[in-house]
């Protein structure tokens, strides 16, 4: 079990930055209200689900 979820946080670890990117490329078409952080949670919580 301890090794499943060492290889998980690795996996997650690993694709974190495409979280940054994703948000990044996001960014330019939401609208304004919609805020940089709120992105990273929900980007960060899929990451995690998946």
């Amino acid at each position: 079990m301890a090794q499943s979820a060492n290889r998980v946080e690795d996996l997650v670890r690993t694709h974190l930055p495409l979280v940054g990117h994703l948000v990044r490329e996001l960014l330019g078409r939401l609208p304004a209200h919609v805020s940089r952080e709120d992105l990273v949670s929900a980007g960060m919580a899929a990451l995690a689900t998946a």
